[in-house]
């Protein structure tokens, strides 16, 4: 389950109705990647994951992650890639700010 804020209801928005299907969207680089699925933070998504492929650059790694069967895509820095160790087929967390969760109708 995700959480996400939302400023709209079922009065500006009907597509807002328990049981109707959404479209969930964030950012490659909203999604922060944890070794630790117990780890103390205050980000309320948190989605256990597979590392299906990585591409790191001199900057920035770009991680495909297998969530169920779903493909999510995290960018973090090379350097954060580094110290986390992070290797393909590692089992990790990945972290999504309820804030950085957007809510539109799945058409």
């Amino acid at each position: 389950m995700f959480t996400s804020l939302v400023m709209d209801d079922v009065v500006s928005a009907d597509w807002l109705q328990t049981g109707k299907q959404v479209s969930l969207y964030f950012k490659e680089i909203e999604v922060m990647i944890s070794k630790d699925p117990d780890a103390k933070v205050s980000s309320q998504n948190r989605l256990p994951c597979k590392i299906q492929s990585m591409n790191t650059g001199v900057i920035l790694c770009q991680l495909e992650l297998l969530f169920g069967e779903t493909i999510i895509t995290s960018i973090i820095t090379s350097n954060a890639c580094r110290q986390l160790d992070l290797q393909e087929n590692d089992l990790v967390t990945a972290l999504i700010k309820t804030n950085e969760i957007s809510v539109s109708p799945d058409d």
